[in-house]
């Protein structure tokens, strides 16, 4: 294995991913990103699925804000449900722990957008699991209303 200083870089830069591969695909949704016709928008819609994925165990489950339950092929889904529109997403790492071949990042996530198709501006505690096999993947994914008042508008990130 690699000496830990690299797998927390390699984390970190993993979870500020997750964040960007949300935002592009809901970009891919609406057409933002201006591609020359519907077919274009679609196959990169696959490929922002596909990179998300290949972050995700197959038996990964995440527990959405609002308390439900999701299989890693619902959260995937949800990425092209036209009810979850991310207009402003940001995140801010508060800790990532390695212990051997697991690792524990929590998150701050700011986001503004949509969700099944209600709007929302809120902050949410994400605390992912993680495990090393043959590369990190995301097994757990508990995300949680967070309600710091340094945290619950835009302007303070």
């Amino acid at each position: 294995m690699m000496f830990e200083k690299q797998h927390v870089v390699q984390l970190a830069d993993m979870n500020f991913r997750f964040g960007e591969l949300e935002l592009q695909a809901s970009r891919e949704m609406v057409g933002e990103t201006k591609f020359s016709d519907r077919v274009d928008a679609e196959e990169k819609m696959i490929d922002t699925r596909a990179e998300f994925q290949s972050y995700l165990d197959d038996e990964m489950v995440f527990r959405r804000g609002d308390g439900t339950i999701a299989t890693k092929e619902e959260f995937l889904a949800s990425l092209e449900n036209e009810g979850n529109l991310t207009s402003e997403l940001r995140s801010k790492i508060v800790l990532i722990e390695v212990r051997g071949t697991q690792a524990i990042v929590i998150i701050l996530v700011y986001l503004k957008g949509t969700r099944n198709g209600k709007e929302i501006d809120a902050t949410f505690r994400n605390i992912r699991l993680f495990e090393f096999r043959d590369d990190w993947k995301c097994v757990m994914w508990f995300n949680k209303p967070y309600s710091s008042d340094e945290y619950t508008s835009s302007e303070n990130w």
